[in-house]
């Protein structure tokens, strides 16, 4: 826990002296650590460990599931900045699209990201 010594150590110290990110979640769920990895940077990372030749059969898996979960966050960005332009909240949705497509860079959902950003913008620009 982060109120613990080591806790505090390892999970806030630890990053900021390495300029990492850290994602705190209230408590372990399996469903939200992948969200975190996949949003985080981590799927770049799998899929490049995937398009390994020697690459063991689990991280091509990991690969896969960690792309599903970030293909479903992006169609729940896109979902939530709708309702903002529905509500009359054009910068709002905006906001929601910023550095969505930066975020996937170099995946293989940085065209999907860069497409439904592209998208609501053009949502915004027509209300």
């Amino acid at each position: 826990p982060q109120f613990h010594s080591f806790g505090f150590t390892a999970m806030t110290v630890v990053p900021l002296l390495l300029g990492a990110t850290a994602w705190y979640l209230p408590r372990f769920s399996p469903a939200a650590v992948l969200n975190c990895i996949a949003y985080g940077g981590g799927l770049k990372l799998a899929e490049e460990a995937a398009a390994a030749k020697d690459a063991p059969a689990p991280v091509g898996a990991l690969a896969r599931r960690l792309a599903e979960v970030a293909a479903q966050r992006i169609e729940n960005r896109r979902w939530r900045a709708e309702r903002a332009v529905a509500r009359g909240q054009g910068a709002v949705a905006l906001e929601e699209m910023a550095g969505l497509a930066e975020a996937f860079a170099g995946t293989s959902l940085a065209e999907k990201a860069a497409r439904v950003a592209a998208e609501v913008r053009a949502l915004v620009e027509r209300r």
